[in-house]
């Protein structure tokens, strides 16, 4: 009985296995972001607040680096501020991204959902705000302000493969499939908007390709104590 317990058990966790934690969420760029490209935003104090229509690159209160990466559960973006002006005064950050689809540039695509990291919650570029991340963690980040102040953020990819937050218009247009995601557009650490296509080209500020259908190590794991269970199990009763 102690056995077959044992691998009934097993098996009941292997849904739960994708529920995995972002790997390091700490405001601290580390070796994981090693290899990552890095985009940066210069300092301008004349960079215009919003621009959301002709991003540019440049921001107004201090410039930063951006980086983003991604594995099988989340996306992750992390902003480090460079120097110029006073960016603990504004310690937020506001992303803009697209689902790539279709076999034209990435730039084709236009943002079709945003976050309000900080305040985690998303909304419909030029539509509805907003749809709180309440209790499920989908967005996550950790902030460390000091002479470089630092964002790390996680997105779950729920939030852009199936929508979890339920985002009114957010969405691939019919018959489309979605290839990877793009970061269009950042408002962080200042108001001037950095993303414009003639700046960063036609990645613009990140590019990640969609997450593999492959399992996870924690649910390869989980199955192989399953298994095992099953195998005890079986010897026992011989």
């Amino acid at each position: 009985m102690q056995f077959r317990s044992f691998a009934a058990a097993a098996v009941a966790l292997l849904p739960f296995a994708s529920l995995a934690a972002p790997v390091s969420i700490d405001g601290i760029i580390g070796a994981e972001w090693v290899g990552a490209g890095v985009i940066s935003v210069g300092y301008d104090p004349l960079a215009p607040n919003g621009g959301f229509g002709t991003p540019g690159n440049v921001n107004e209160l201090t410039a930063y680096d951006l980086r983003m990466r991604s594995d099988n559960n989340y996306v992750y973006v992390a902003i480090n501020t460079t120097g110029g002006g006073d960016a603990s005064a504004l310690p937020f950050s506001n992303l803009y991204f697209s689902l790539r689809y279709g076999a034209g540039p990435v730039g084709s695509n236009g943002s079709s959902i945003g976050f309000e990291v900080t305040n985690n919650r998303a909304f419909k570029p030029g539509g509805i705000c907003c749809y709180n991340d309440t209790g499920a963690d989908l967005i996550q980040f950790a902030s460390v302000l000091g002479a470089v102040d630092v964002l790390e953020m996680a997105f779950d990819w729920s939030l852009f493969t199936a929508n979890a937050l339920g985002v009114a218009g957010y969405g691939l247009p019919a018959g489309e499939t979605a290839v990877g995601l793009r970061l269009n557009l950042s408002q962080s650490f200042g108001y001037a908007v950095a993303g414009g296509q003639a700046s960063y080209g036609d990645t613009r500020l990140g590019f990640v390709a969609l997450p593999a259908a492959v399992p996870e190590p924690g649910a390869l794991a989980l199955a192989g104590l399953a298994l095992a269970g099953l195998v005890l199990t079986t010897r026992r009763r011989a």
